[in-house]
């Protein structure tokens, strides 16, 4: 890292960041829809937070708004407000914050957009994220490869005579794909949800909602019942009421038909597109095939001539490399034969060594046959002779041993002696006190020469000692 690099701390990104934000307030008009978000009042009752939301779409902005200027508000009504727009950076995470700080009123009118109204625009901007499914090419695929028919679910109102405009229309193509019939009560919401996400749990390849035209239109506007079609995850066509009608439930299918029967014609057209285009690829695939067999006879001669003069080539090549092995294999035949003739005197030459080394060998076992035998009576001569020392020097150790005692037997004696004399002239200790100093010290040199003597025997038993083991 270079010596002149600025180093920042958190802290001081967020500061620049802040100083960058701090510009002249200037005020501003909003409209959108008031939503009191705002639980409590702050600054002892002068502001609210609450948020002012788009007519059109989910944006939002958090409002600052006067005690004052709020109570003159209804929660969804559509005002104009006028403030700054002041902007922060949250030193917890970093982010940067607007907010409207309300100054005055300017107008407001009652929200003609209901809620209802603004969670339709919502699914609507959710199926245009989402997209559509490819009902066609699903279905296309499936009619094309022929492994089996699709299958098709088929959703009438209860007791309605639809379907037979539907079938009208359908025509030969029933015969090409399965349709199975439910029958259900528009009117009821929780009924028709629920059957719906049954539908949709047994595999089908596509569900077709179907209604012809005439009052009750509008359940199909239903929130409920356009959140549960947004829920399903199979393909779906809807054919509901005449041309002009186009409720919710419509725009939010995958595919839209004005009326049952152009629906049935749709599923004819399909039928028919798909078999025309099978027969016309059939007759491409003919010709093709015609084709490509045609160019596959002449490669295959073509290349038949070229793999017989090939092969010639090869025989040739077959015989010199025949030629020569028979060579090769005649000059191994006679390296071998040299080979196992050398072999053979290089083994007679190893035998003789080996005889000559194995005599050798029993010739230097004898030998050391004898020179262990005569190393073992040596041992037992030096054996005999160092018990018959041992013996010996215990007899001498014996001796030294009752010297000693006779020694300190004595030495028992005399100092006995003393005691008695001692204590039979204890009345004159004050007149014999030089004389009792000499026989102490006589004593002190009879004490050291009797340990000299003892040290003596020690020494000569350790000596005897060591030689006894050497």
């Amino acid at each position: 890292m270079a010596e002149n690099t600025t180093i920042y701390t958190p802290t001081d990104i967020l500061n620049i960041v802040k100083e960058h934000l701090r510009t002249v307030n200037s005020l501003v008009v909003i409209e959108g829809v008031y939503h009191m978000t705002g639980t409590k009042a702050y600054n002892s009752g002068v502001w609210w937070y609450d948020e002012i939301k788009s007519q059109y779409d989910n944006s939002k902005l958090k409002a600052m708004v006067p005690t004052g200027i709020r109570e003159q508000i209804k929660q969804g009504d559509i005002v104009q407000l006028v403030g700054t727009v002041t902007k922060s950076v949250n030193d917890y995470d970093g982010k940067i914050e607007l907010m409207l700080r309300v100054s005055g009123l300017l107008g407001k009118k009652e929200n003609s957009i209901t809620e209802d109204d603004i969670k339709r625009l919502e699914l609507l901007q959710k199926k245009a994220m989402k997209g559509s499914k490819s009902v066609d090419t699903l279905l296309e695929s499936i009619l094309y490869s022929e492994e089996r028919k699709p299958k098709v679910a088929m959703l009438f109102a209860e007791s309605s005579i639809t379907d037979k405009d539907f079938f009208s229309g359908v025509k030969e193509a029933s015969g090409y794909i399965d349709f199975e019939e439910f029958r259900e009560s528009f009117g009821n919401i929780s009924s028709f949800s629920t059957q719906l996400k049954n539908i949709d749990e047994k595999s089908y390849d596509a569900i077709c909602i179907v209604r012809g035209g005439g009052s009750g239109l509008e359940v199909f506007d239903n929130i409920q019942m356009a959140s549960q079609l947004m829920e399903v995850k199979t393909p779906t066509i809807t054919a509901i009421g005449h041309e002009p009608d186009n409720p919710l439930l419509c725009k939010l299918s995958d595919r839209n038909f004005g009326t049952p029967s152009h629906l049935g014609h749709y599923f004819r057209d399909l039928v028919e597109a798909v078999t025309e285009k099978k027969t016309k690829s059939r007759t491409v695939l003919t010709e093709k095939i015609k084709k490509q067999f045609q160019e596959q006879l002449e490669a295959s001669q073509k290349q038949n001539k070229e793999l017989q003069e090939r092969l010639g080539t090869i025989t040739k090549t077959n015989e010199d490399a025949q030629n020569k092995q028979a060579e090769a294999i005649e000059n191994m035949k006679k390296q071998a034969e040299e080979q196992l003739k050398a072999s053979k005197q290089q083994n007679e030459e190893l035998q003789k060594k080996l005889e000559d080394i194995t005599k050798a060998n029993e010739e230097s076992q004898r030998k050391q046959a004898e020179v262990i035998e005569t190393l073992n009576k040596q041992s037992e001569e030096q054996l005999k002779a160092s018990k018959q020392q041992n013996e010996e020097l215990q007899k001498k150790l014996e001796n030294i041993s009752k010297a000693n005692e006779d020694v300190q037997k004595r030495q028992t004696e005399a100092i006995q002696k003393l005691q008695t004399n001692l204590t039979a002239q204890t009345k004159l200790a004050n007149d014999f006190s030089n004389k009792l100093t000499k026989m102490q010290s006589t004593n002190q040199r009879l004490q050291k020469a009797n340990t000299r003597i003892l040290l003596g025997a020690v020494i000569i038993i350790v000596v005897l000692l060591i030689v006894i083991i050497a």
